[in-house]
Parts: structure tokens; sequence; C-alpha cells
């Protein structure tokens, strides 16, 4: 009966220390995924900026290229107009 109790509590300890193994092992990998998810919630702010910057640059060359369309539209000939005004009934 004293053999059997003593084998008992040793397969109880095993379990345990298994167990807190397991426990050291997946924090372990929590400690890098919070590490890993720190890192992109700190690079979403220079994210933001270039895409900001990126949409200003592309706002800014569309009105340039507006402009300059208009400017060229309104100095087309009469004879190229009738081809112009084809062009955008057919749109």
């Amino acid at each position: 009966s004293n053999l059997t109790s003593l084998r008992v509590l040793r397969i109880v300890r095993i379990t345990r220390l298994i167990r807190v193994v397991r426990i050291v092992r997946v924090l372990r990998f929590i400690r890098a995924l919070r590490v890993l998810v720190h890192s992109i919630l700190h690079t979403m702010k220079a994210l933001i900026w270039s895409m900001f910057l990126l949409l200003m640059i592309m706002y800014v060359f569309s009105i340039l290229f507006t402009d300059a369309t208009t400017i060229y539209l309104a100095d087309v000939s009469p004879s190229e107009a009738s081809v112009y005004d084809a062009f955008l009934v057919h749109q």
C-alpha cells in the first residue's frame, strides 16, 4: 500500500512538472507574439503618414494634369474641336 501511494505521488509530481514545463514554453511564445504585435502597432503611425503623403502627391498631380488639360483644350483650333466634341459625345 505504501509503495503504491509513493508511485501515485511520483506520477502526480511528474505530471505537475510536465504542466509547468508546458506553461513555460507557451509563455515564451506569448512573449514573442507580444513583441511582434507591439512592433506592428508602432509601425502603423509611419504607414499612415506614408499613405497620407502618397495621397497628397496624387491629389496635387491630378490637379496639375486637370489644369494642363483644361488649358490645352481651351486653345484647340475649331477644326480640332469637332474631333473632341465627337469624342465627348461617345463617352
